[in-house]
């Protein structure tokens, strides 16, 4: 037996890929207990059992739907026993209770007009949230709509794409403003600032060298050091003498190279930082 679905039944998410082999699991061992509801020769309810079924390879029991509101019964039925949601029971409710207008039922009469307030308490979700799902349903595509049923995007997202559609998608960016063309003067000041910012890096460079010579001799100098410390003669003494006098200049010289190293670096990080911003600003300046 070969079914479609209704479109009442399509106003609702489909189940989980876990929850429907539990489905038909359980149709293998127990068969079919609540048969498929029929409505306009389609499926009003139970197009999951149906699947199941056939998946299954059980037999399908189907009854007729004689009532007078249908969208009432699909709702009933499929509504509240769901793990849907406030974005998905919203546009569910709206899209349940829309039907009548996209397309009258062949079988029975008009049901009553759901308000907004109605609808929300229906769904036990908020009159925002119901006013979005309207707005989405009107406005949005047929994609964005289907990712909202599938709880792949809140209603609150989704109506802002909507609203955002005509100014273009969200977070596109925007457009760059014509360059200006840099003036004599900015060129100067740019190649200036490139050559000073040249020459501090060789300063710079040069005063690494000295620092690690002077870290050379000094450990140099405490080996020596060590070396006189056991000798007891006074030539020696003298000597030893020296060398710590050495070793304290040489320590001070280090200190003072490693400050203007200190400060080289921090005009350095300076003129390059002044750099990069004149080269940004004149691209073609800086390329020149």
């Amino acid at each position: 037996m070969r079914l479609e679905q209704h479109d009442l039944s399509k106003c609702f998410p489909v189940i989980e890929i876990k929850e429907f082999g539990q489905l038909v699991d359980d149709i293998k061992e127990n068969g079919l207990l609540n048969p498929i509801v029929i409505f306009d020769g389609k499926v009003l309810d139970g197009w999951h059992r149906y699947l199941a079924c056939q998946k299954a390879g059980a037999d399908i029991k189907t009854i007729v739907y004689e009532g007078e509101e249908p969208d009432s019964f699909a709702w009933s039925m499929n509504g509240h026993r769901r793990h849907m949601n406030s974005s998905q029971a919203a546009k569910s409710i709206v899209d349940v209770r829309g039907w009548r207008k996209r397309g009258k039922p062949v079988n029975g009469p008009q049901g009553p007009f759901r308000s907004t307030k109605e609808m929300a308490s229906e769904s036990g979700t908020s009159l925002t949230q119901i006013k979005r799902a309207k707005h989405v349903t009107k406005n949005g595509s047929k994609a964005l709509n289907e990712q909202v049923k599938k709880g792949e995007i809140t209603l609150k997202a989704a109506e802002r794409k909507t609203k955002n559609k005509k100014k273009g998608p969200i977070g596109a960016a925007p457009k760059p403003p014509k360059e200006a063309k840099p003036t004599k003067s900015e060129v100067k000041a740019l190649a200036k600032l490139q050559g000073e910012f040249a020459s501090l890096k060789e300063v710079h460079e040069k005063l690494i060298e000295e620092y690690n010579e002077l870290m050379e001799n000094r450990d140099t100098l405490a080996d020596e050091v060590q070396t006189y410390d056991d000798v007891r003669d006074n030539e020696s003494a003298k000597a030893l003498i020296k060398l710590r006098s050495d070793n304290r200049f040489l320590t001070r010289r280090r200190d003072e190279l490693m400050n203007q190293c200190a400060e080289a670096k921090k005009l350095l990080a300076s003129w390059r930082n002044r750099a990069e911003k004149c080269e940004k600003a004149h691209p073609k300046a800086a390329k020149k």
